[in-house]
């Protein structure tokens, strides 16, 4: 299973695992923004990746 870049960090969009489907994640830094990382503003990537789910 190739989750990870070459310096360790999981290959996504936004989140969503670009190479296995099914697969998200919350609460990486600059995942979308420079509070991404951040209690602050997690809430926004978490609403994104779950409006994706929800629509497939």
């Amino acid at each position: 299973m190739n989750l990870t870049d070459e310096t360790g960090w999981p290959m996504t969009k936004r989140g969503i695992s670009s190479t296995n489907y099914g697969l998200y994640f919350i609460g990486m830094p600059f995942q979308f923004g420079l509070t991404s990382g951040l209690v602050g503003g997690v809430g926004r990537d978490a609403d994104y990746i779950s409006r994706h789910i929800l629509s497939h």
